[in-house]
């Protein structure tokens, strides 16, 4: 009996067993597709992106599990895998997120991740030099937007209801906007 060798790029999923330990990692791949490579000729190329696999890649002897039409149901398949083998103490796996968002989803930010966030920004802001701003402000100056353009913008602000506060804000900005200019 011969096993099936893909000759087309297809996403797959590999395991590699450790050939002392019999410890084992499970993977999957599909930027083999973008390279236009068959998942066996890509897998001894690959190495892994596990940090903690790639120094002894050389001690694992690596199989392919199977492989998918598409990078999902790979992904899934590498998930359901890594959970069904969670509480075997040879997997080397350090994360699985079996029915869990997937991690190439927006991430969810914390509000310290946040205010980090806005900490740095505010600081690379205030590094900016009056020659920089200068140039940024000229740019700007003498912009004509066409009416289409002007609708369009228009269209997009209705219905937005700000508060009493906000407006007097917004009013005070332009204000001090306007006085700086003259």
């Amino acid at each position: 009996m011969s096993i099936y060798i893909s000759s087309k790029a297809m996403p797959y999923v590999y395991i590699g067993i450790n050939n002392l330990t019999k410890q084992f990692y499970i993977g999957s791949r599909y930027k083999n597709v973008k390279l236009n490579l068959p998942s066996h000729e890509d897998l001894p190329k690959y190495k892994t992106s596990s940090k903690i696999i790639k120094p002894i890649f050389s001690d694992f002897t690596w199989y392919i599990l199977a492989e998918f039409f598409n990078e999902n149901d790979a992904y899934d398949f590498e998930q359901q895998l890594i959970f069904e083998n969670w509480d075997n103490p040879l997997i080397l796996n350090e994360n699985c997120f079996y029915n869990k968002k997937r991690f190439k989803a927006s991430p969810v930010m914390s509000k310290s991740h946040k205010e980090n966030i806005s900490k740095k920004l505010r600081i690379i802001k205030s590094n900016v030099s009056d020659e920089t701003r200068e140039k940024l402000s000229s740019s700007h100056k003498g912009r004509v937007f066409s009416e289409e353009h002007r609708r369009k913008i228009s269209e997009s602000m209705r219905g937005i209801i700000r508060s009493v506060e906000t407006r007097e804000k917004m009013s005070n900005s332009k204000k001090k906007n306007s006085k700086k200019s003259t």
